[in-house]
C-alpha cells in the first residue's frame, strides 16, 4: 500500500481472535428430554426434523430443504442435494427414522413445508433444560454416537473389515431408541 502511496504508514492491527466453542454432545437423559419436548411442541414438524438430524447427521437447512423424492424408502437412503459445500450427499436412513418420516402427511413436494423452525426449536430446547445446546450440536451428537459404535465394533473380531457406515445404522438406531446408560459420553471432554 505504501508503494502506491495510498496511505503514508501501514497501521498495526491486532489479530481478531474467535474463541473455539465447546462441542456439546447429548447424554441419554438430555436426548430423552429433548425428543419428548420436541414431540410436545406446537410445531408438527419439529420432532421429525430433530430426529432426522440426530439419526443422519444432516444439517438444519439440508433437512428443511428435503423433498419427498430425496427420501428413498425402499433403499433406505436420504439424499441431500443442497449441502453447505455444494456436493450432493446420500446417507443411510435407519429403519426408525424411516418410520418417523413415513408417518408424516404429504402436503406438497417438500418433506417439511415450514421454512423455519427456530422459535419452536428454541422453545423445545428451553423446555428440555438445554441452555448451551445448538441445533448443529445434533450433528456432533450423531458423529459421537457413530464413532462410539465404530470403536465398539472394531473390538469384535467378526466385524474387523466393516468400513462403511451402513453396518452401523441399525445399531445406531437401537442406541438412540433405547440406549444403555453407560454408552453416551462426550468424546472431547470424556465426561458422561
Amino acid at each position: 500500500m505504501r508503494r502506491w502511496e495510498w496511505i503514508p504508514k501501514v497501521p498495526k492491527v491486532d489479530r481478531f481472535h474467535i474463541p473455539k466453542r465447546h462441542i456439546r454432545i447429548l447424554n441419554d437423559d438430555e436426548r430423552t428430554r429433548l425428543l419428548a419436548s420436541c414431540k410436545a411442541s406446537h410445531s408438527p414438524s419439529l420432532y421429525a426434523v430433530v430426529f432426522t438430524a440426530l439419526t443422519t447427521g444432516g444439517r438444519y437447512k439440508e433437512i428443511l430443504r428435503l423433498r419427498w423424492e430425496d427420501v428413498d424408502f425402499n433403499r433406505g437412503l436420504i439424499t441431500f442435494w443442497h449441502t453447505k459445500n455444494g456436493r450432493v450427499r446420500s446417507v443411510p436412513m435407519p429403519d426408525i427414522t424411516k418410520k418417523v418420516l413415513q408417518e408424516r402427511e404429504r402436503h406438497g413436494p417438500r418433506l417439511f413445508p415450514q421454512t423455519t423452525l427456530w422459535r419452536a426449536w428454541d422453545t423445545a430446547r428451553k423446555r428440555a433444560r438445554l441452555s448451551d445446546f445448538r441445533f448443529h450440536d445434533l450433528r456432533h451428537t450423531f458423529a459421537s454416537y457413530l464413532a462410539l459404535l465404530r470403536s465398539e465394533r472394531s473390538r469384535k473380531p467378526s466385524s474387523r473389515h466393516a468400513s462403511t457406515t451402513c453396518g452401523f445404522m441399525p445399531a445406531l438406531a437401537r442406541m438412540i431408541k433405547k440406549p444403555p446408560a453407560s454408552r453416551t459420553r462426550c468424546i472431547e471432554c470424556k465426561s458422561r
